[in-house]
């Protein structure tokens, strides 16, 4: 009967004590459980804390490279303002002929050093374009030389013994050379990777260089075609 009672009243004992023991043991499985996700989510390549870093690095990047392309822009703009005004201030201190030819050719001047500008600017096609337009810069003294000599002859001198052929001869030589570093410069313009706005702003260089060789063409073709009114007996 004692033996009974002491049975019943040890399985009471033991069963307060699983009792009370069990919310301290789910409390700490939670616990624990929440640990290792922190631990996975920060140490783990594919936890969410992983990932936090590359998905905001895109939308920095792209901050940052459209930074660099709209600075790229303003400063080739600035240095075809800057050219423009040049040329124009330089035109004033001319007269006559060699006046008329500078200002014809200021488009096209200011094209050249836009172009020669990226390449200091821009790593990508800038260096590629800037050397092209180098070579084509280096004809534009001989252009410049040519067109003058023709204005000088023209009235009189033309009237009666025609155009300056050989100038012309000149201008056609070097339209012949440039014509090639033209195109390619547009090639590489049109391949470029840089934004909109630069992109459109130096294919508006490419377009005065082009107009600028088709004008030099007409005028050298002018001038070879007038054979002036005793010009035909040497010609």
């Amino acid at each position: 009967m004692f033996g009974d009672e002491m049975m019943k009243r040890t399985a009471a004992l033991i069963l307060i004590v699983l009792l009370l023991a069990s919310p301290a043991y789910a409390a700490a499985a939670g616990d624990q459980g929440k640990s290792g996700r922190i631990v996975d989510g920060n140490g783990s390549a594919g936890g969410n804390g992983g990932a936090a870093p590359d998905d905001a690095a895109g939308p920095v990047q792209n901050r940052t490279a459209e930074k660099e392309q709209k600075h790229l822009h303003e400063q080739v703009r600035d240095r075809i303002n800057q050219t423009s005004a040049e040329d124009e201030a330089r035109a004033e201190g001319l007269s006559g002929p060699a006046q008329a030819a500078w200002k014809n050719q200021n488009a096209v001047r200011t094209a050249v050093h836009a172009f020669l500008a990226l390449g200091d600017l821009d790593g990508g096609i800038g260096q590629n374009v800037s050397a092209i337009a180098r070579e084509y810069n280096n004809s534009l003294a001989t252009r410049l030389q040519a067109e003058e000599q023709i204005h000088q002859n023209a009235g009189l001198g033309r009237f009666f013994f025609g155009g300056d052929t050989a100038a012309a001869g000149k201008i056609l030589a070097d339209l012949n050379r440039s014509r090639e570093q033209v195109r390619e410069m547009k090639r590489l313009v049109e391949n470029c990777t840089c934004d909109n706005e630069t992109g459109a702003l130096l294919m508006e260089q490419i377009r005065a260089m082009e107009q600028e060789q088709e004008r030099l063409r007409e005028l050298a073709e002018g001038e070879i075609s007038e054979k002036g009114l005793f010009g035909w007996i040497w010609k």
